[in-house]
């Protein structure tokens, strides 16, 4: 990971039997699974016009709660209880998204990335989240998390990558 005046930190969970599973770096999950990726964002003073981008790995495909052919129920669960030791309890204080005006405002759910905008952001804590389906078996490379103050891309943030596994069943 990479600190240069933003701490991003993502996490993945797989539904099982009604609650969220933490999943670590080198993830398995079988085909149809519902993934919740949660992003965190740590900002030690005030940024104006920061932007997430974290790529989609190929084998999931974010449920967009904006489209008709979405279980709304599906997309809704990220709102669902955090698994357990998740980067979540770490702090207390997390911002989510449309907290405020002064908090993550827009997002755009697309096949290659999942993006989340702000104006400004006060220092502190800041929680985005989504669901995504697994759609297609295979190994896959999962790209780090990128948080960027927009205007002035020398101040970010960068994740780690990890590897994702898909199977057709297990």
């Amino acid at each position: 990971a990479t600190n240069a005046g933003m701490e991003i930190h993502r996490e993945y969970s797989v539904e099982r039997k009604g609650k969220w599973n933490l999943l670590n770096n080198n993830m398995e999950l079988k085909l149809g699974d519902l993934v919740r990726v949660d992003l965190y964002l740590r900002l030690p003073a005030a940024r104006n016009f920061v932007v997430i981008d974290d790529p989609v790995p190929g084998g999931l495909e974010p449920v967009n709660r904006d489209l008709a052919s979405t279980s709304i129920i599906d997309a809704n669960k990220a709102k669902m209880k955090y698994a357990d030791g998740a980067y979540w309890f770490r702090f207390n204080d997390w911002r989510s998204y449309g907290y405020s005006h002064w908090s993550f405002y827009h997002r755009e759910l697309r096949h290659e990335a999942a993006r989340f905008y702000s104006e400004y952001l006060p220092g502190g804590n800041y929680h985005v989240a989504y669901t995504a389906q697994v759609i297609a078996p295979g190994e896959f490379t999962v790209l780090p998390a990128r948080a960027e103050e927009m205007y002035h891309p020398d101040v970010f943030g960068l994740g780690v990558p990890a590897r994702l596994r898909v199977y057709e069943s297990k």
